[in-house]
This record gives C-alpha cells, sequence and structure tokens, in this order.
C-alpha cells in the first residue's frame, strides 16, 4: 500500500509538471510590436516587481518563470483589489474586465468590473467573489454592443485559444493590500486572434486573490495519474 502511495504521488507530481498548456512562450511575452518598452516584462519591472515571464533556451526548453498554469481564482482572505495597470490595444477605451462564478454554465453570467476609459467601468474597484470564479476580457471590439468575449478558461474560446498570462508578481516589502506574495497576480490579457501575440492589451494586477486549478483539470489529472500507476504494478 505505501509502495502504491508513493507512486501514485509521483505520477500525480509528474501530471502536474507536464501540465504547461496555458504556459505562454517568453518570447512572445518580451516581445512587443508597440515599442520596445511595451512588453509585458519591461511593465513589470517599472512597477517594482522582481517577477519573470521567463526565458528560452535553445530551440526547445523554456523556463516559464513566474507564470502560473491555473485560470481560475478565488479570494485569498477577504475582498480583493482589482485594477489596470497597461493598456495597448486599438479597442483599449473599451476594454473592460468581469468574473463569472457559474463554472459549469455554457453561458455565465458576467458581473463588470473594471474597463477603459470607454467602457462605463472604473479604473479600479474593490471586489468581493464568495467560491471560486474565472475572468472575462470584453473586447471591445464593436464598441460596447455585441462585442467578442475572451475567457481565462481556455475551453470557452473558439478554438480554445489562451487569451491570458497570470504572472505571480513578487517584491521585496509586501503590500498592505495583499494577503502575501502568493495573492498578488497579474493577469496580462491579448485580445482577438491573438494578433501579434504580445499580451500586453490589458494588464491587471488582482491584490488578494490566488489562481486554482480547473476541477475538471484535477480530475483528469488524478485519472491519469492513476491509469499511470496501474499499469506500473501490472507491468511488474
Amino acid at each position: 500500500m505505501k509502495n502504491f502511495r508513493n507512486a501514485l504521488i509521483s505520477a500525480l507530481a509528474l501530471a502536474f509538471a507536464c501540465a504547461n498548456a496555458d504556459l505562454i512562450d517568453p518570447n512572445f511575452l518580451k516581445n512587443s510590436p508597440d515599442g520596445a518598452n511595451d512588453n509585458v516584462q519591461y511593465q513589470i519591472n517599472h512597477m517594482g516587481f522582481n517577477s519573470s515571464v521567463g526565458l528560452q533556451s535553445g530551440n526547445t526548453i523554456y523556463n516559464y518563470g513566474d507564470q502560473v498554469t491555473d485560470r481560475l481564482f478565488e479570494e485569498c482572505n477577504g475582498p480583493m483589489s482589482w485594477s489596470i495597470a497597461y493598456q495597448f490595444a486599438g479597442y483599449g477605451p473599451h476594454h473592460k474586465i468581469g468574473y463569472y462564478t457559474d463554472l459549469g454554465n455554457a453561458s455565465p453570467a458576467i458581473t463588470w468590473v473594471i474597463g477603459g476609459s470607454a467602457s462605463g467601468e472604473p479604473h479600479d474597484a474593490v471586489v468581493d467573489v464568495k467560491g471560486v470564479f474565472g475572468l472575462v476580457l470584453d473586447s471591445g471590439d464593436h464598441g460596447g454592443s455585441g462585442d467578442t468575449l475572451y475567457f481565462s478558461e481556455m475551453s470557452r474560446n473558439g478554438p480554445a485559444f489562451d487569451h491570458v498570462a497570470v504572472i505571480e508578481l513578487h517584491n521585496g516589502h509586501e503590500n498592505n493590500n495583499c494577503d502575501g506574495e502568493q495573492c498578488r497576480l497579474l493577469t496580462s490579457w491579448e485580445d482577438l486572434n491573438l494578433g501579434d501575440h504580445d499580451y500586453n492589451d490589458l494588464g491587471m494586477i488582482m491584490c488578494g486573490a490566488r489562481a486554482v486549478p480547473e476541477p475538471a483539470s484535477i480530475a483528469a489529472l488524478a485519472i491519469g495519474a492513476v491509469a499511470l500507476v496501474r499499469r506500473r504494478r501490472l507491468s511488474k
């Protein structure tokens, strides 16, 4: 039984380590046709955080830095603080960010929270959400009516594109509005069809929030890990 438990733990660890489909190629995040000072890494440094979007070593080996795989979120301890850190998109004034909690609903109800100057939403806000939630970007591509929506959950986006890079923010001192360094996230979005892949169309800082895995992802990883352990036992 002990050997089975150890093997299961090892298999789960391997499965989670390999589950990096939601991590963004650092080359996209460190380059931007908008200008050398507009990429995500520059913005992180400019804000005074010691976080990295990662880098590529050789042709195939990636270090994803402080990127986070998970695309759902929850409060750490009480209300969160959301604020727009930067915007580099033609539709930026009409962008807005919201959340949804009915994760199993194909058309979830969205609560809009913050946005650009023409969105009708404030630039920052205090947000209190009970339970796990997903994020939504309103692209503003039709001026606010019938806009294309992009979700933090890849499965909800057209061809399952990942439209957001989630990055843990770290620095040498604690922000009183955040509950520890694990509860300060940057969500940096790419709208439309991932045209330039620089993921700097809208950067939002969430203080008091942490990323959590999708329930379906946990189940799939667990099933896969158990199957892997079972194959190993049968092969002995």
